[in-house]
């Protein structure tokens, strides 16, 4: 048996739970303090750390478990990169004077860094900025214990954050409807989920039953839905000069279907990443694949492209901008195995290309119609 101060994220029970794989009924769970210290908060939905301050006190949890529970707790925090430290807790009600009811138990703090730039914690605050992200992040993380281990999850970490992010940003987004689709995710019951496969991108597997239009509910249903991100996509456009940029690029998802030429012509994509907005990732991931910085943003869609067996979402725009001097080359993100070829190409060309089917970027179509449409008064304000 062990002792834990778990403070933080968590030091949340539902949390903790969800870490533990089992209710916190039973458990030899209880409030302590650990003096002279207090929480900080740096960016991120679980950089916590302990930062030393005289006379103040870090509230958590005092956590007695065995071997098997406390290795859950581990792999988290090693895929977290957290690292280990020893405390002196003292459990609610004992006095935090002397060391005569201090109880010595591990913890762990965010890594080496978060506390230079922290503010306090506040665990209201918390949960509203996070706490539908650090959930489903951790359903995810712990889905793969104990066939993997913490180096492991701390490289897929990345990516576990970024579909967590747009798992909150989509339970965020709840415009009624004007036609239809008057039920909501109270119709729908989950008996069971699960994470077949985790790693850049996901799989899950749901079994669950759904409100029909007449008022009962579904059969079980089966669905396996791949987990994706929510990404960015932008048409940079030069009103100008009436031509737009395109970037071509080998992708996996032609070449596994068999396609003899499995390099794509695309508008710039990529992902939202943790701590962006969509128009904070379109502007960044123009200039890492294009070299340009937008003049303007146009919103052109929010939209699945396909819904019924992926949770992909996609924020369009087109982007003005101010091509002059923008030739083909090459280019990308090195890290990331990009090789990327620009095409500056005339309006006229593009739907030339688009006509004859031989661009079959889904993204890019809807794009370039919405560009013919609003066209000529985009021209006219830019003379």
């Amino acid at each position: 048996m062990k002792n834990l101060f778990c403070y933080g994220p968590l030091g949340w029970v539902p949390l903790l739970e969800r870490v533990l794989g089992r209710s916190a009924d039973g458990l030899d769970l209880g409030p302590a303090v650990v003096p002279d210290h207090v929480i900080g908060a740096g960016p991120g939905p679980f950089a916590a750390c302990l930062v030393s301050r005289p006379g103040s006190g870090a509230a958590g949890l005092l956590l007695r478990v065995d071997d098997a529970l406390g290795a859950r707790i581990e792999f988290l925090t090693g895929g977290l990169g957290f690292e280990t430290m020893m405390v002196q807790a003292y459990p609610a009600g004992v006095a935090t004077t002397g060391n005569g009811g201090a109880v010595t138990a591990q913890s762990w703090s965010a890594p080496q860094g978060v506390a230079e730039d922290t503010r306090p914690w506040h665990s209201e605050r918390w949960l509203a900025a996070w706490g539908v992200l650090a959930r489903h992040a951790v359903d995810e993380a712990m889905a793969g214990y104990p066939a993997t281990d913490g180096p492991t999850l701390a490289r897929r970490m990345p990516m576990i954050l970024n579909r967590a992010a747009a798992f909150q940003r989509g339970w965020r987004q709840g415009r009624k409807p004007t036609l239809g689709r008057e039920m909501t995710r109270s119709d729908v019951k989950v008996l069971a989920r699960s994470w077949p496969y985790s790693n850049f991108f996901a799989m899950q597997e749901h079994r669950l039953q759904f409100r029909r239009f007449e008022g009962g509910f579904s059969g079980i249903v089966e669905r396996a839905v791949f987990a994706g991100f929510d990404a960015v996509i932008v048409l940079p456009y030069d009103p100008k000069r009436d031509r737009v940029v395109l970037v071509e690029q080998f992708r996996p998802g032609p070449h596994a279907r068999g396609a003899r030429y499995p390099w794509s012509l695309e508008p710039v994509a990529g992902h939202v990443d943790l701590g962006e907005t969509p128009p904070e990732a379109a502007r960044r991931e123009t200039a890492e694949e294009t070299g340009l910085a937008l003049e303007r943003l146009l919103p052109i869609s929010q939209s699945y492209p396909s819904p019924g067996c992926s949770s992909e979402y996609h924020y369009i725009y087109l982007g003005l901008c101010d091509s002059a001097g923008l030739h083909r080359n090459t280019g990308g993100v090195a890290a990331e195995h990009e090789d990327i070829r620009r095409h500056v190409i005339p309006f006229a060309r593009l739907m030339e290309l688009i006509d004859s089917f031989e661009i079959d970027n889904s993204p890019l179509v809807l794009a370039a119609h919405w560009l013919a449409r609003h066209r000529d008064a985009l021209r006219t304000e830019a003379d």
